[in-house]
């Protein structure tokens, strides 16, 4: 028990009255008192032994300590009989297991454990204990496994204060306890017995002190929800507990999960409550005569498939003014007394990596459960730097819930972390309690989501399984176009793609006629019953978000509800649908919102590509089209590469067809090959583009051709038939009025110029482009102007200029949170540096640069690359370790703190 009443309650007169109940009724003298035995190792726990000395004696109790005085007797005859003439049993352990005697098969300090069954007993562990004793670990996992209850103290003040709270409240409970025998046999006592939990509560001291505020104060009903396996059992009982503790109010805790039929749980919590009261009235109407004029805390646990019997509650309250009451339930009541407290995952935050394992205390939550849990069932278990990121990803797998952690972490007994942590996608068949103690729905992880799943309409239920295609959580606009029939799911719009940079409007909307409001009440009954979550980003977007083990369970379900291919056919074109008609604000002054509705939806686009590739490779093809862009401003071009080409070889395959869907990807991959350096592919399959659209007679399909090997030309040095291709890009551009290839095309030629010496033609050409990327509100066409500019100032003698236009790079590319281009302007700001001695300021930039273009998948073209190549040599002539020192630091710094550190000079000039 937590018990918190302080020593000042309890008088002589109670002491001598309790001293008194261990025998019939002889009379005390004033020196018998009652005698607290206390029981741990002795030098490694000196001092706090010291301070339970000092608030046993604080109460006008006796200390018996085992170290008193040398006696002509054996150690275990001596502690055994100071065991028999005491009345309490204090343990203090922290590491040390102690000495075990010849012929014994345990320690002194467990013997004396053992030996004191039949006593009140109040347990201490000191924490943090980073080098505990097996044995000591084996004794205090078995205590765990007991009604004993423990507490934890990390230093002697704490002790004390402990001790003299717990030792005043258990007296007074006694004699409470041996009063109401004596003097009452009143059929309206109330049964105060609370479970004592096996385990220690870890994570949830805040929502508990939340609760037990709310609950001390004017909240009269309290229904705390979360998700099955959330721990709302376990936090109602603290919260009952210490209430009881600090004798603010009676407690009594009604498990209801085995009653069937709501009209029950009046009778259900008379027997609980009022064991011994006998009456002709209903039961519910005797619950309100024997609870009125009652100070007390009702906890009702597990009540969500009983919750219509609400109105016995309700009435409770209204008649009963002193009365509150704690439900636990998946599912909130939605009457006018509840408050609704919703308990949220464990904490899952991840130490930032030092070079050190964290301490105990600066675990997450989660983890410190799934350590705890793990030594239980394997004592040796060590959290070490090789296994710590394993258990994160392990606690993150699952959702951050109690029970799912708990039942991984018992499988230490068979599985490394690295070993579990794979296994984690067939959860249900592995996470499993041994306990024969746990109740039916805990017993495995696959219960306790059957528990809530059964409680769900058909109509919840399908709804539910439909949605566990997404991934990441999804919008509501996206739950209706799974959920619905809509006609465009027979036949698709047509391709909207006339090339690269041409999209017309898309005249479907996938939830006309159907809507989201059918919808709003079943997806408002999940998040009621705590099934979904909501979220909402920066731009005010509404968010629908799953539990992993949810998503899980119900699509194992899918396929024997006949529901797996509709339900992944519809998620694929909802985000066809999604992208395509978003594709084409990735270019506008609104970029930004767009952008982040992409990376909302970015795992949902990945799993229908992957669904796609088997099933429906040309719609997966349009997906991946609509995607290029923004994969290349994310820097995951490779990832482009990869779709792309297994697309059009899966749609070859399967012998799908749709020439300007290829074209229009062939191209797409043509860019993207470009972007990871793979310049001769990139150039052959251009060429193989241009001739197929020449032929085909498609104008703007060949400029796109034509513009890709002009890119090549100017950007990766190929220079080949560079003019002509140029010329006749530009006046097909030109003729046809295709401004975003034209645009392209200028700033390829603004490039040629400038990093061909024709510094003054490519600074002209590097205007026109911005104006026109300014005109179009394309970001990240203004982005590449200004870096044009920049480079084109720097290298013809302007870097005070040039300086302005690199800015200029890092302010356009951060308006749509581009991944890429940063690093032209920040490799800019190197050679501007250099330029004006600028040395610390020039190497931690170099540094970030160096740090971006070395991850994998990251390549930055060749004339860029050469300026690389130049900056290095020329900052070689700095002594090595001064360099060295200056460029970690560079590759330590956050990209974005990079990008601010580049901006400084600017912003101070501003400021000043």
């Amino acid at each position: 028990m937590f018990w918190v009443y302080r020593a000042s309650k309890i008088t002589i007169l109670h002491l001598e009255f309790l001293s008194s109940l261990r025998m019939s009724h002889p009379i005390k003298t004033p020196d018998q008192r009652l005698r607290v035995f206390v029981s741990s190792t002795l030098r490694e726990l000196a001092v706090e032994r010291e301070s339970v000395k000092k608030a046993v004696l604080g109460l006008r109790l006796i200390p018996v300590m085992f170290e008193l005085g040398a006696r002509p007797y054996p150690p275990r005859d001596l502690y055994t009989a100071y065991l028999q003439q005491s009345h309490i049993f204090i343990g203090i352990y922290w590491q040390q297991y102690g000495w075990i005697a010849p012929g014994m098969s345990v320690s002194g300090i467990e013997d004396e454990f053992l030996l004191s069954e039949n006593m009140p007993r109040l347990i201490y562990i000191k924490e943090p204990s980073p080098e505990r004793a097996d044995g000591l670990k084996r004794m205090l996992d078995s205590i765990m496994n007991t009604d004993v209850s423990f507490k934890t103290f990390s230093n002697p003040d704490e002790l004390y204060s402990l001790v003299q709270d717990d030792l005043a409240v258990l007296l007074t409970e006694r004699y409470e306890l041996s009063v109401t025998k004596l003097h009452s046999q009143d059929t309206d006592e109330l049964n105060q017995q609370i479970p004592i939990p096996p385990t220690l509560l870890i994570g949830r001291e805040g929502e508990v002190k939340e609760i037990t505020e709310l609950l001390s104060g004017e909240a009269h009903l309290i229904t705390l929800t979360g998700v099955g396996g959330i721990g709302k059992t376990r936090v109602a009982l603290e919260v009952a507990r210490q209430m009881k503790s600090s004798g603010s109010r009676q407690v009594c805790f009604v498990p209801l999960d085995s009653i069937e039929k709501a009209e029950d749980v009046p009778a259900a919590i008379l027997r609980k409550a009022f064991p011994d009261a006998q009456s002709s009235l209903p039961p519910a109407e005797l619950l309100v005569q024997l609870f009125r004029g009652k100070s007390v805390l009702l906890v009702l646990d597990n009540f969500e498939h009983v919750i219509t019997s609400y109105p016995v509650v309700v009435e409770l309250l209204r008649q009963c003014p002193d009365l509150k009451i704690l439900v636990t339930s998946r599912e909130a009541m939605r009457t006018s007394w509840e408050i609704e407290y919703a308990l949220r995952p464990l904490e899952l935050y991840q130490v930032v990596n030092t070079g050190a394992l964290p301490s105990f205390e600066e675990l997450s939550p989660a983890v410190k459960l799934f350590l705890l849990r793990a030594q239980a069932v394997r004592p040796d278990f060590k959290l070490t730097p090789e296994n710590y990121d394993t258990i994160v990803s392990i606690c993150q797998t699952l959702d951050g819930l109690p029970l799912a952690i708990e039942l991984a972490a018992a499988r230490m007994r068979l599985f490394t972390p690295a070993q579990l942590l794979p296994r984690l996608e067939h959860r249900f068949d592995l996470l499993k309690n041994r306990a024969h103690d746990v109740p039916m729905r805990h017993q495995t992880l696959k219960a306790t989501i059957d528990w809530s799943f059964n409680l769900l309409t058909p109509t919840e239920q399908r709804l539910l399984c439909l949605l566990s295609v997404f991934n990441g959580g999804c919008s509501l606009e996206a739950v209706s176009a799974v959920a619905s029939d809509h006609p465009a799911f027979d036949k698709l719009w047509d391709f909207p793609r006339q090339s690269l940079y041409i999209n017309d409007a898309i005249n479907v909307n996938l939830t006309a006629g159907t809507g989201e409001a059918p919808y709003l009440e079943l997806v408002e009954s999940l998040f009621a019953k705590s099934l979904t979550f909501t979220s909402v980003n920066k731009f005010g977007m509404l968010r629908i978000n799953f539990y992993q083990t949810i998503i899980q369970y119900c699509r194992e379900r899918l396929p024997e509800l006949g529901l797996e291919v509709e339900a992944n056919y519809k998620h694929l074109i909802y985000f066809v649908y999604m992208a395509e008609s978003n594709w084409g604000r990735l270019k506008h002054d609104n970029a930004a919102e767009a952008y982040e509705l992409y990376d909302n939806e970015l795992d949902n686009m990945t799993s229908a590509l992957d669904w796609s590739v088997t099933h429906k490779p040309l719609l997966g093809l349009r997906l991946a089209v609509a995607l290029e862009e923004y994969w290349d401003t994310r820097a995951m071009t490779v990832d482009a590469v990869k779709w792309l080409s297994t697309l059009l070889d899966a749609a070859a395959k399967k012998g799908e067809e749709n020439r300007r869907v290829m074209f229009v990807a062939r191209t797409e991959l043509c860019r993207a090959l470009f972007r990871i350096a793979r310049y001769d592919e990139a150039w052959e399959l251009a060429k193989q583009c241009a001739a197929e659209a020449r032929e085909n007679n498609e104008p703007y399909l060949l400029a796109d051709a034509l513009g890709m090997l002009c890119i090549v030309n100017s950007y990766a040095l190929r220079n080949e038939n560079k003019e002509a291709l140029l010329d006749e890009a530009i006046a097909l551009t030109r003729k046809h009025n295709y401004k975003m290839r034209l645009l392209d095309l200028i700033q390829d030629a603004a490039a040629d110029k400038i990093f061909s010496g024709s510094t003054a033609e490519g600074l002209k050409l590097a205007e026109e482009s911005l104006a026109l990327s300014k005109e179009m509100k394309a970001k990240r066409w203004e982005a590449i102007a200004y870096a044009l500019l920049g480079f084109g100032y720097t290298l013809g003698g302007n870097p005070e200029k040039g300086e302005a236009g690199f800015h200029g790079c890092l302010r356009s590319s951060a308006d749509v949170n581009d991944q890429m281009l940063p690093v032209y302007g920040l490799l800019g700001c190197v050679q501007v540096a250099l330029l004006n001695q600028q040395l610390p300021r020039a190497l931690t930039l170099l540094g970030a640069v160096q740090a971006v273009v070395e991850r994998p998948g990251i390549t930055i073209v060749p004339v860029a690359m050469n300026i690389l190549n130049t900056l290095m040599e020329a900052v070689n002539a700095i002594p090595e370790a001064q360099r060295t020192a200056m460029l970690n630091q560079g590759r330590k710094l956050h990209f974005d703190e990079a990008v601010q550190l580049a901006l400084h000079a600017e912003l101070s000039a501003v400021a000043s």
